[in-house]
């Protein structure tokens, strides 16, 4: 008796097909060292980070979209500390910045005078300010805090804006980035959103001894129509200046 002909499944041979092609093209699961071998580990920022991602890859056997992940969050961590340092500086800082403002004016005028005597004074009290307020600079350096200089330069808040529309424009530039860096970016932007949520809480702040910046001492950023408006007037600003030595360069 004939044997009976094997009946298939399409579909079961489908999925047997499409996971054999899928097994064949994954990259070989990495070991230690590997990176260092490509010589893509070194020193460097960059290095050091693709090293992390190595070493959780193959401690962990994630697949990399989680290891990129994990890596993200694993660097957000290890900044959380300088980041709530700065923002304790720069949250002492904010209520003292008209007198530092009024301090450093003083010193300008002063440098042009050449009397170095008064110089050092200037210095010694913008220095004790600085400490009588608990602001160390050297914390306060290590984090941009652009929002300090809205009180003092107004200017600072049109640049922010900026930003914001320039980041708008990129999402068409990073359309075209690599998958894995688009998973590291998009991580990293959501932590540092929730992040910033939960440091404008007032017990978390309290509870990481950051100050409660008063609301008059609180930079307010210009409106979108406010930045075009600074803009046009800085541009006809320009070009009168520009009309001005024109003239005095005929006279």
């Amino acid at each position: 008796m004939p044997p009976e002909p094997l009946i298939t499944d399409p579909a079961s041979d489908l999925l047997s097909n499409a996971t054999d092609a899928l097994t064949t093209q994954l990259p070989a699961a990495l070991q230690f060292g590997d990176l260092a071998a490509l010589g893509l580990v070194s020193w460097t920022p960059a290095g050091l980070v693709r090293l992390s991602f190595e070493v959780i890859n193959v401690a962990t056997g994630l697949p990399w979209f989680w290891t990129i992940v994990a890596g993200s969050l694993f660097w957000r961590a290890i900044l959380f500390p300088i980041s709530i340092r700065s923002l304790q500086n720069s949250s002492r800082m904010l209520p003292i910045q008209p007198k530092i403002k009024k301090l450093q004016d003083e010193m300008a005028i002063v440098r042009k005078s050449g009397d170095q005597l008064a110089m050092q004074r200037l210095a010694l009290r913008v220095r004790k300010t600085y400490q009588d307020a608990g602001v160390s600079m050297l914390a306060t350096a290590l984090v941009g805090a652009a929002e300090m200089d809205l009180t003092s330069r107004p200017e600072m808040g049109h640049l922010m804006n900026a930003f914001r529309a320039l980041s708008v424009l990129g999402i068409f530039v990073m359309a075209n980035f690599p998958s894995g860096l688009m998973v590291s970016l998009i991580t990293t932007s959501g932590i540092t959103a929730l992040q910033s949520w939960a440091l404008q809480r007032p017990k978390v702040r309290a509870s990481l001894n950051i100050p409660q910046v008063p609301v008059e001492a609180r930079g307010k950023l210009p409106t979108p129509m406010e930045s075009v408006n600074f803009v046009i007037a800085k541009w006809r600003a320009k070009i009168e200046e520009a009309k001005e030595s024109q003239r005095r360069s005929r006279q």
